[in-house]
């Protein structure tokens, strides 16, 4: 989770249902929010004290983006790529335990770093 600042600019005022993400700087906010290259990834915005008045941005955590890419001693074939993405698909519990984390957080109807909640 990051806390951003927002501000009012009149050239966006325009714009709705979107968010315009800073991408200046070492790091963009949609990167340092979870590494995202903005290709589809979703994201939930709030508005609402009792969630955020107390709550600090922790430093982001490593990105790896940036890092040359390895070279390659032969050509990738197609079952390489599949390979890779079944790999990444076997492996990938993000999607369960955030929702797994959504539902204990709905649950306890508490802020999601409350003391209970560190304990248990």
């Amino acid at each position: 989770m990051r806390i951003f600042n927002t501000i009012d600019k009149s050239k966006l005022r325009h714009l709705r249902d979107c968010i315009e993400c800073l991408q200046n700087g070492k790091r963009s906010h949609s990167n340092e929010i979870n590494g995202s290259d903005l290709d589809g990834n979703e994201y939930a915005v709030l508005w609402l004290d009792l969630v955020i008045r107390d709550t600090d941005n922790f430093e982001p955590y490593d990105d790896d983006s940036q890092e040359p890419s390895v070279s390659l001693s032969s050509s990738m074939i197609h079952d390489d790529i599949v390979d890779v993405v079944s790999t990444i698909s076997e492996q990938d519990y993000q999607g369960k335990l955030c929702c797994t984390h959504l539902g204990y957080i709905d649950k306890a109807g508490n802020h999601p770093l409350s003391e209970q909640q560190v304990k248990e």
